[in-house]
């Protein structure tokens, strides 16, 4: 696997024939996945509906990071929720990714030719907004093999401490099975000052996180609920929080509101 396989690819997402929809259902039935069949089949055909409107470049929303225009973005699904409006037909982008690059930039905006980032799992999205840049930015990954650091295991890494004055994880920690010993990690190869910035799948109007018998969610072990906010606190010194809702302020985005980022500080 490669970073191409990634959500946020760079690369145009192709939109599903119904022939394709129709297998795919088919086998979510009878693997026993049947709310993941019946949202799936619901967003599909809405998409299939929408191919039009979708593809108008002249349409309401915006994705700033490759700069196109559509009527509207793809909507997507899994066994807990609907996305609607997610993924840019364009360049694949998640509404995830179109508010972090507004955060991404503030965040390296300061950093000088000592500084280092480090991103885990990384989305070809973001590769403009870090090339040329003064400071080294690096990728790593355990399974993508297109990475600077490949074969490195958050739950343990072969990377010394104090290293890094930006971690960036964006939907990680939900694929590993002891997510606090990857935190912890992530603390330790932070400099101090430095910030671990992170995303994660959820609902964060629950209360408590979501744990998974097997790994058909996705390949997840959770989806996690504000409770996942203890976690951090048992990990960093400080804990911020912010909504990635906020960089979109006249909805041209469609980032939903609470679409969260917990930043964990090492003091």
């Amino acid at each position: 696997m490669n970073t191409l396989d990634n959500p946020g690819s760079f690369t145009p997402y192709h939109l599903k024939s119904i022939r394709m929809i129709t297998s795919s259902v088919l086998s979510k039935f009878k693997s026993g996945e049947f709310i993941k069949a019946f949202n799936f089949l619901v967003t599909e055909s809405l998409n299939s509906w929408n191919k039009k409107k979708i593809l108008n470049k002249k349409g309401k929303y915006y994705c700033p990071l490759c700069e196109n225009h559509s009527g509207s973005f793809i909507h997507m699904s899994n066994s807990f929720r609907y996305s609607f409006n997610s993924v840019c037909p364009y360049c694949s982008s998640r509404a995830r990714h179109r508010g972090l690059l507004f955060l991404y930039k503030k965040e390296i905006s300061g950093l000088d030719t000592e500084s280092r980032v480090l991103h885990f799992a990384p989305e070809p999205v973001f590769y403009s907004i870090f090339k040329n840049k003064s400071f080294r930015y690096q990728t790593t990954d355990y399974i993508l093999e297109d990475v600077d650091l490949p074969k490195q295991d958050v739950q343990n890494l072969s990377i010394a401490d104090d290293m890094y004055d930006r971690i960036l994880s964006n939907h990680v920690i939900e694929h590993v099975q002891d997510d606090i010993k990857a935190l912890s990690e992530m603390y330790r190869i932070t400099k101090k000052g430095g910030k671990v910035i992170i995303t994660v799948p959820g609902n964060f109007k629950r209360a408590r996180t979501v744990y998974f018998e097997n790994l058909k969610n996705n390949g997840h072990y959770r989806d996690y609920g504000i409770d996942f906010i203890k976690k951090l606190e048992k990990v960093f010194n400080k804990v911020e929080i912010i909504d990635l809702n906020s960089f979109d302020t006249t909805g041209e985005l469609a980032i939903p509101k609470r679409e969260l980022v917990f930043i964990g500080i090492k003091l």
